[in-house]
């Protein structure tokens, strides 16, 4: 393995650690302030997971589509 592979590896690695852990704060987002939620799905887009607006559309979709 090369060097240049180990390191794109390792940073995939640590990568998906910080999406989880974003998507795991949006647990808290009805308890943030407007300025952590901004900067919430601020985060949410720099690591390319969905932000609250986009969860929140996916989950009416799913319930529409469900009913």
């Amino acid at each position: 393995m090369t060097l240049q592979k180990s390191v794109l590896q390792e940073y995939d690695r640590e990568l998906e650690l910080v999406q989880k852990h974003v998507l795991d704060l949006f647990w808290e987002y009805d308890r943030m302030s407007s300025a952590g939620q901004s900067s919430l799905n601020k985060l949410a887009k720099l690591v390319e997971v969905p932000t609250e607006m986009e969860i929140q559309k996916d989950w009416k979709q799913y319930m529409a589509d469900t009913a």
